[in-house]
């Protein structure tokens, strides 16, 4: 991405995170994509990275322990169903080349997310500590999305209820 539009995007996320951003209540701001296919709310003490996000990729990080959301957008992905869509991924975190100690916690699973087939995995690796992951894999409009929750492992547990109360918020922008 040339400079010019590696500042237009960041003028535009600014601005999305300043209008698309709202007060709901004291603890939690309503949080709008950029592609304006979904929103939901994150919690308070939640921080954007936007230093760390790019168009592809939009960076949260949590007030707690290691805990970190990340969304990513697949633009032009060739699947048409989720579960088909987190074996490929699944496929390069074990492979030689992938996540170092990689192991399935849960297999991907089928689930609905506000009314849209997703396919929902958590797995551990090692990064710079042991951590696990919960990830939702999906496919709206022709757009790959991910949504991960990522956590230290001693820390999973007593943090994933958080992830899911923000799940059960997330709402689509788009029709189904």
């Amino acid at each position: 991405m040339d400079l010019r539009r590696a500042v237009i995007f960041g003028a535009v996320v600014l601005l999305m995170l300043t209008t698309g951003v709202t007060a709901e209540s004291q603890a939690d701001m309503k949080f709008s994509d950029p592609y304006q296919l979904f929103h939901f709310m994150i919690p308070s003490g939640w921080i954007f990275q936007a230093g760390e996000s790019s168009r592809q990729l939009l960076v949260f990080y949590g007030p707690e322990h290691d805990q970190l959301i990340y969304i990513e957008y697949f633009p032009e992905i060739s699947f048409s169903d989720p579960m088909d869509f987190a074996a490929q991924v699944l496929g390069h975190y074990s492979a030689d080349y992938g996540l170092t100690s990689f192991e399935l916690v849960n297999a991907p699973r089928l689930i609905d997310l506000a009314g849209v087939k997703a396919a929902l995995v958590e797995y551990d690796y090692l990064g710079r500590k042991e951590r696990t992951e919960c990830r939702i894999f999906t496919i709206v409009n022709q757009i790959g999305l991910t949504i991960t929750f990522s956590e230290s492992k001693t820390h999973y547990a007593y943090s994933k209820d958080l992830f899911d109360s923000i799940l059960a918020s997330l709402t689509w922008e788009v029709s189904q």
